[in-house]
């Protein structure tokens, strides 16, 4: 299945024009979106500063802000991206841009945006990661959470919780320390295993032979998909 996306590119400024009127503003984003093949679709005045907005080639459209209060610039570039279709958004046009608004500047990695396929797990403080998945292997609603595996080329299957990351087959080190990194012989032992439903852990114990293991955990069907 193609997975075609909307990439969005930012870009922050502090121009060192510390008199950079709206428009001499205007003139230089005209003089670089010109050279972009972008149309000029709307120009307005706000308090303290300018919006422009372009529409380009491709369907792909630009929104540049001036915040003449604060002596800030920002740049939003959206472009659709084809299934396959590399980047198209070169470091000489990066570097075209931040020679264009001269002074500090800090550009983002390009979000990709409108994917079937979603590699983006925000943290529990808001923060946002990007992983690199290429299929979903699992996604089931239990009668306790969401249980979602996802495949990565990096870390292999992982495992989300109400999408919350919880266990990636390339987290096997995690697991070995739970378990004592080989400094607890388990043989013939009882053991009572509290969750782990991901199976990794009742895995390393059935290395060494113990007598009995209990695993308590909320949502089997983990363990039959992880």
């Amino acid at each position: 299945m193609a997975d075609d996306k909307v990439l969005h590119y930012m870009f922050d400024f502090r121009s060192i024009q510390t008199s950079l009127t709206p428009e001499a503003f205007i003139a230089d984003a005209s003089q670089f979106m010109k050279q972009k093949d972008f149309n000029l679709v709307c120009s307005s005045p706000l308090p303290h500063g300018q919006l422009l907005v372009w529409t380009g080639p491709d369907r792909s459209h630009a929104v540049i802000r001036l915040y003449q209060d604060i002596n800030r610039i920002t740049v939003d570039i959206t472009k659709p991206l084809p299934d396959g279709k590399t980047i198209i958004f070169s470091e000489d046009d990066e570097r075209e841009i931040k020679s264009l608004f001269q002074g500090n500047s800090k550009s983002y990695p390009a979000i990709q945006r409108c994917r079937d396929l979603d590699i983006y797990v925000p943290t529990c403080d808001n923060r946002l990661v990007e992983y690199d998945f290429d299929k979903v292997v699992v996604n089931v609603d239990t009668q306790f959470q969401n249980v979602k595996i996802c495949h990565s080329p990096q870390y292999g299957n992982m495992l989300l919780l109400d999408d919350d990351p919880n266990l990636a087959e390339s987290d096997i080190a995690y697991t070995k320390a739970i378990t004592g990194n080989d400094t607890q012989d388990y043989t013939d032992k009882t053991v009572l295993i509290l969750g782990g439903g991901d199976g990794g852990i009742l895995n390393e114990l059935l290395k060494q032979s113990p007598k009995y293991v209990t695993m308590v955990e909320i949502s089997f069907i983990i363990f039959f998909y992880f």
